[in-house]
C-alpha cells in the first residue's frame, strides 16, 4: 500500500469520526485482510486502520471479544436449547447423556454473555466407540455455523509434560485461544485422553511427572493468566482463563481393566453368590471413587461438577453407523457391498466392547479391499459385481444385473 493510499484513509477515517492514536504509518503489504470490520448486528462499517501503534490493536482485539459476546447473545435468544439439542443428536445417536454435555455449554455460554462466574467444566468417561469424538465433531460443526468466533479445540492431553521439560507443555492445550488473540479466553476446550494424566508416571527419581501435570491443568481451570511458551504458543503472549470451558473425556480403561480382572478372580472364589459378585459389565459407570483411586487429586477433581457416563449402544443405531461405514467403503471403491448375518452380529457384539464401533470401517475396508484385488486381478468392471462380507476378512462374489442393483438394500437385509 503506497504512502498517498494510506494517507488519503486516514483522512477519510477523521471525516467520520474515527481517528488513529498516531499519524498514518505506511504499510509494506498491499492488502490488510482486516481493512472492515462488519457489525452483524447493524448496517455500520466500522472502518479499522491498522499502524505499529498497539492501541489500535488492542481497539481491534476489544472489537474481536465484543463480538463474540453479542453473536452469543443472539443465538441464546434465537434458539432454544430443544432446537440445539435436537441439531447435536442428528449426529450424535442413540446417545441421550449428550443432552447433559449439551446442558453444561448452554450454561456456560449463558453465563458467559451475562457476565456471571461459569462453574460447568465436565467429565465425559466412555469406552472407545460411543460417542465422545463424535460429540466434540458435531458442537464444533454446529457451532462454526451459529458463532463463527467461538473456539472449540480438542487437544490430546496424553503427551503434555510439565513446562520446562521435552513435550508439549500445558500452554498448549488452549493453543487456538492464543492463535485468535483472544485475551478473553472464551472457549470450549474438549481434553482427549484426560484419564492418561491421571494414572502416576515415575521418573528415575521416584516423582509422578503426571502429578505435576496435574497441577498445573488445575490451576488452568481455576482461571488463571496463561503466558505462551514458545513451544507451540508465542512467547510472552497472555490468556486468561477464568471464560474458558474445559470438558475432559476419556474411556479410564484402566479401571475397567481393573474390575474384570477382579470379576475373573471372584468368579473362581467357591461359594454361594460368587456368580452374582463376578458379573462384570464394560460400561459399568465411572465413580469419583473410581477416578480418584486410579491417581487423580482431589483439587482436580473438585473442578469437574459434572461427571457424565456415555451407555451402550442400542442395536438400532448400531446397524445405522455399519451401513454408514459400509456406504463410505462402497462410493470408495465403486463396487456394490452387502454385509452377511454372520459379519452383522459379529459387529453388534463387538460394538459394545473395548474398541466400540471404531473398527468398523477397518473391518469393512479390509475385506473389500481383497474383493476388489480379485476383480481386478481377473479383469471384471467391478460396478458389475456386488462384494458379499463374511466373517474373519472373509468374502464371496456375485455377479449383477443392472436392474437388480436398485434392489441392494433390500438384499443386504436377506444375505
Amino acid at each position: 500500500m503506497s504512502k498517498k493510499k494510506n494517507t488519503e484513509s486516514v483522512n477519510k477515517n477523521k471525516e467520520e469520526g474515527f481517528v488513529p492514536s498516531n499519524e498514518a504509518v505506511p504499510f509494506e503489504e498491499d492488502i490488510n485482510p482486516f481493512d472492515d470490520f462488519v457489525d452483524p448486528f447493524g448496517d455500520e462499517v466500522i472502518p479499522v486502520e491498522f499502524t505499529e501503534c498497539e492501541e489500535e490493536e488492542e481497539d481491534y482485539l476489544d472489537l474481536l471479544d465484543e463480538y463474540t459476546i453479542r453473536k452469543t447473545r443472539q443465538w441464546l435468544k434465537e434458539t432454544s436449547f430443544k432446537e440445539f439439542r435436537d441439531a447435536i443428536c442428528e449426529e450424535v445417536r442413540g446417545q441421550e447423556e449428550v443432552e447433559d454435555v449439551l446442558l453444561c455449554i448452554h450454561n456456560y455460554l449463558e453465563c458467559i454473555v451475562n457476565k456471571r462466574k461459569h462453574n460447568n467444566h465436565t467429565l465425559i468417561a466412555a469406552p472407545s466407540g460411543c460417542g465422545k469424538s463424535a460429540t466434540f465433531h458435531a458442537v464444533r460443526k454446529y457451532f462454526a455455523k451459529k458463532i463463527p468466533t467461538l473456539i472449540i479445540h480438542r487437544c490430546d492431553i496424553s503427551n503434555i509434560t510439565e513446562t520446562g521439560y521435552r513435550g508439549s507443555d500445558p500452554a498448549s492445550i488452549i493453543e487456538p485461544l492464543f492463535k485468535s488473540e483472544k485475551r478473553d479466553g472464551i472457549g470450549i476446550i474438549f481434553m482427549d485422553e484426560f484419564d492418561k494424566k491421571l494414572i502416576p508416571s515415575m521418573d528415575s527419581n521416584g516423582i509422578d511427572n503426571n502429578l505435576a501435570v496435574q497441577n498445573q491443568i488445575l490451576t488452568m481451570v481455576e482461571g488463571c493468566d496463561v503466558y505462551g511458551t514458545g513451544k507451540g504458543t508465542p512467547s510472552g503472549q497472555c490468556v486468561n482463563t477464568e471464560k474458558t470451558l474445559f470438558i475432559g473425556m476419556g474411556s479410564f480403561d484402566s479401571i475397567r481393566k481393573s474390575r474384570k480382572e477382579k470379576s475373573e478372580q471372584e468368579k473362581k472364589t467357591i461359594g454361594f453368590g460368587s456368580e452374582e459378585k463376578g458379573a462384570y459389565s464394560h460400561f459399568q459407570p465411572i465413580t469419583r471413587e473410581d477416578i480418584l483411586r486410579i491417581g487423580s487429586t482431589n483439587e482436580l477433581m473438585g473442578r469437574f461438577p459434572v461427571l457424565i457416563n456415555f451407555h451402550p449402544l442400542p442395536d438400532k443405531i448400531i446397524l445405522e453407523v455399519i451401513n454408514i461405514q459400509k456406504d463410505k467403503v462402497a462410493e470408495n471403491f465403486g463396487v456394490d457391498i452387502v454385509i452377511s448375518k454372520e459379519l452383522q452380529e459379529e459387529m453388534l457384539k463387538e460394538a459394545n466392547g473395548p474398541f466400540g464401533c471404531r473398527e468398523f470401517y477397518n473391518t469393512i475396508f479390509t475385506t473389500t479391499l481383497k474383493g476388489q484385488k480379485y476383480l481386478m486381478l481377473h479383469d471384471k468392471k467391478p460396478k458389475d459385481y456386488r462384494i458379499i462380507l463374511k466373517p474373519d476378512n472373509q468374502y464371496s462374489i456375485k455377479r449383477i444385473h443392472k436392474t437388480s442393483r436398485k434392489e441392494s438394500d433390500s438384499e443386504n437385509e436377506s444375505e
